[in-house]
């Protein structure tokens, strides 16, 4: 009877160790999603418009909006493990910069749809990201998810 106890013992902690390093590697990755209506236009006199669909451009010439991009892992140093945009019709520029200013990695997308920025792989320890798309006439940008290490 002790021996089937120990047995059942083993197992359970072998299931909980199991059950804890799964846990861990699910933490690994951060997940965040905002909606297109968090990006604002870049100035006073821009014609872009956040809404609850989004942020777009109802006007007749070019808007530049910026998305707020936060980072959990501020010592991280090896970018972001994904990062998408949804919208149509717009260009987007991702950049991780150090605390100074210095730009440490850099992507520029055409985005017509669901668009995957895969080249982000450095960051700076307590840098910031920053996403800058560029709305012509009848573009939008209506979701930005993005994985952190």
């Amino acid at each position: 009877m002790r021996i089937l106890a120990s047995k059942r013992l083993r197992a359970l902690v072998a299931a909980a160790g199991a059950f804890a390093l799964s846990a861990g590697s699910a933490e690994a990755v951060q997940q965040h999603t905002i909606a297109g209506s968090a990006c604002h236009g870049n100035n006073s006199v821009s014609a872009c418009v956040s809404a609850s669909a989004g942020t777009f451009n109802p006007g007749e010439t070019t808007c530049v909006a910026t998305c707020p991009i936060t980072r959990d892992s501020i010592n991280n140093t090896n970018g972001l493990s994904q990062l998408w945009v949804t919208g149509s019709g717009i260009t987007c520029t991702f950049e991780s910069t150090s605390v100074s200013g210095v730009v440490a990695d850099t992507e520029t997308k055409a985005v017509n749809g669901n668009v995957q920025f895969t080249g982000i792989t450095a960051s700076s320890s307590l840098g910031m990201y920053s996403l800058t798309c560029t709305i012509p006439p009848g573009g939008e940008i209506r979701r930005v998810r993005w994985d952190e290490f």
